[in-house]
């Protein structure tokens, strides 16, 4: 059988992991941005790694001779779906007692060459990915961040996982992102800065965007940031086929049979006037529910102006949705196209895609609505399948499920909506 099957095993979190959750339950006043990193006591830090979709996603052939990874044009959008990533740095105490043995990689040099620390950077996922610590993509920006800036490797780290892994969503470099922002916050730097902007590209292609966060074209090995895009809220449906795909065998089966990819010209241009669009029709939504007289007349017609941006930015954009990788991963992992054939013909989908080197396909949906109901659907199929929306780092969210307030972000497995604040 082609691809391989994800088994989830559930980790209890740490006991100051624990105190944090229940801190940002408390309250809806823990709400923050996607960029921002809470810190629900002084000594522990929070940050939230969203999740990524390839709307466009054209990869150059190697030329003769070439080795690694491919020239790629890549436009990402961030989603409201997200992971957490939790950070207690230890005192001098609880680093001269605590056990790393299981949890930090001794031999793991590449990332960190100061020999003036002790390596104790433990790294907890509440799913097993798989992934040996040493090469595990938190481990590896915080002990990059570690050398660059010259501070003790000193860290707990817990990565509290939603995002389903070898998806195409961007997770790893998601939470690699997460973990230098929560060290910049730590040490007062800006995650924007050169040095941080090299760590990032150093741990992977897709760090670097996921530091940027709004929708974002990218060339090069698609970390040369070319191109931002402001935030536009297009609702989403994520379907997940039970089976993951490997990166590595889908570029392979790509250099089998190359194709030269599609410019992302056109895209772009899409993506400059669908936001335009969406910032004037939010900002006549947010007219209308702040007149005077707000009655319902007006919640309707705030209403009707943001459905109306979201189908017209839906519409528009999966005319032009490329990934020049997609039949390579739907050749190594026929179940994907089936995903993919089923979504586009659900009656709410606008467009559908592979995003990334799979296994997610994702569909374009004009309400939110639409999006939870091709959702459900897709799990009385048996996939693992999400209702969510494309966001921006400026875009509000919060950690508590159970909150009520705008920015409340239902991201747990296979958990239906997230909503946000624009």
């Amino acid at each position: 059988m082609h691809g391989f099957s994800t088994t989830e095993h559930n980790s209890a979190a740490p006991a100051w992991v624990e105190s944090c959750r229940e801190l940002l339950c408390a309250t809806c006043a823990p709400a923050c941005t996607y960029g921002s990193v809470l810190q629900p006591v002084p000594s522990a830090f929070v940050a939230c790694a969203p999740a990524k979709i390839n709307v466009h996603l054209g990869i150059y052939p190697h030329n003769p001779g070439e080795h690694g990874y491919h020239r790629a044009d890549s436009i990402m959008m961030p989603l409201g779906l997200c992971d957490w990533v939790f950070m207690h740095p230890r005192t001098a105490a609880a680093h001269a007692t605590h056990d790393t043995a299981t949890t930090a990689a001794p031999d793991a040099t590449t990332d960190a060459e100061n020999p003036q620390v002790a390596d104790a950077i433990s790294v907890e996922m509440s799913v097993s990915c798989g992934v040996e610590t040493c090469n595990n993509t938190v481990y590896r920006a915080a002990h990059s961040m570690c050398a660059a800036f010259n501070k003790p490797t000193a860290f707990e780290i817990y990565v509290e996982k939603h995002i389903p892994v070898q998806s195409g969503l961007g997770g790893s470099s998601s939470d690699a992102a997460a973990t230098i922002r929560a060290l910049c916050s730590m040490w007062n730097i800006s995650p924007h800065d050169e040095r941080v902007i090299r760590v990032a590209q150093h741990i992977g292609a897709d760090v670097a965007f996921f530091l940027w966060g709004n929708p974002t074209f990218l060339s090069g090995v698609g970390d040369e940031l070319e191109r931002m895009f402001p935030s536009v809220h297009v609702p989403v449906a994520l379907i997940r086929p039970q089976l993951g795909v490997s990166t590595v065998e889908a570029y392979a089966m790509f250099d089998e049979h190359p194709t030269q990819p599609q410019l992302p010209g056109d895209m772009c241009l899409c993506l400059e006037a669908v936001s335009h669009c969406n910032a004037m029709g939010e900002n006549r939504s947010a007219a209308a529910l702040g007149a005077t007289a707000c009655d319902n007349a007006n919640v309707a017609r705030a209403a009707s102006a943001h459905a109306s941006v979201m189908h017209r930015a839906a519409e528009e954009i999966s005319q032009l949705l490329y990934n020049n990788l997609a039949d390579a991963v739907m050749r190594k992992v026929p179940c994907v196209r089936d995903a993919l054939t089923w979504a586009k013909a659900q009656p709410e989908v606008q467009g559908a895609l592979v995003t990334g080197s799979g296994s997610a396909v994702f569909a374009f949906c004009s309400t939110t609505q639409d999006a939870q109901r091709v959702a459900t659907r897709a799990r009385l199929r048996n996939y693992r399948a999400y209702s969510t929306i494309t966001v921006g780092l400026s875009d509000m969210v919060c950690y508590s499920k159970e909150c009520t307030c705008d920015a409340a972000a239902l991201c747990g497995a296979d958990a239906g909506s997230t909503q946000i604040t624009a």
